[in-house]
């Protein structure tokens, strides 16, 4: 088995839908995926909550606990410590979610573990 290190996220800017609540971040297409470094930018004036989800599949309506929930201080990076070391099955997904529209910047990268 090969494996990538790969980009999941880069800059990714956190948007708002009333119908989907949770965007959807990154697709293990390839095959199972390592998160090896994760962190969010608050963009905006005040302090800020980000979430992050690990699922199976890419639906992103329904109640589920996130992985991830952290507060992250206005004009600061994070580093996202709960979701490093997780695995995102294959055809699985990282979905992300922030209260407010536009302010935060997700970034992420990985190990994606493919077939030779």
């Amino acid at each position: 088995m090969a494996v990538n290190l790969i980009n999941l996220a880069l800059n990714l800017q956190t948007t708002i839908d009333t119908a989907d609540p949770r965007q959807l971040a990154y697709t293990a297409t390839n095959g199972p995926t390592r998160i090896q470094q994760a962190s969010v930018f608050n963009n905006n004036a005040g302090a800020q909550v980000f979430y992050l989800y690990i699922l199976s599949d890419a639906t992103l309506t329904g109640t589920v606990r996130p992985i991830e929930a952290k507060s992250i201080p206005a004009g600061e990076s994070a580093t996202l410590d709960n979701c490093i070391g997780h695995f995102v099955p294959q055809n699985g997904t990282i979905q992300i979610r922030a209260a407010v529209t536009n302010d935060l910047y997700f970034t992420a990268s990985g190990v994606e573990d493919v077939a030779s």
